[in-house]
């Protein structure tokens, strides 16, 4: 999903991080929508953040 952001966070000249863990974290949910949640999620942020500014995509593994 952020090799589509790419282009958009270049443009604005917006840092895109991502610190996910080594290990993949499989979630049970509709793989369409959890793509239009995270893509609005992302959008947002990147709307909001002013020029040269760093968004941080962070996944952490709950304990539970």
């Amino acid at each position: 999903m952020t090799k589509r952001l790419k282009y958009q966070f270049d443009e604005k000249r917006v840092k895109l991080t991502l610190s996910l863990p080594r290990d993949p974290i499989h979630v049970l949910a509709d793989e369409g929508r959890i793509l239009q949640v995270l893509t609005n999620l992302i959008g947002n942020a990147l709307q909001y953040t002013p020029e040269h500014g760093t968004v941080t995509i962070s996944i952490e593994r709950d304990k539970k």
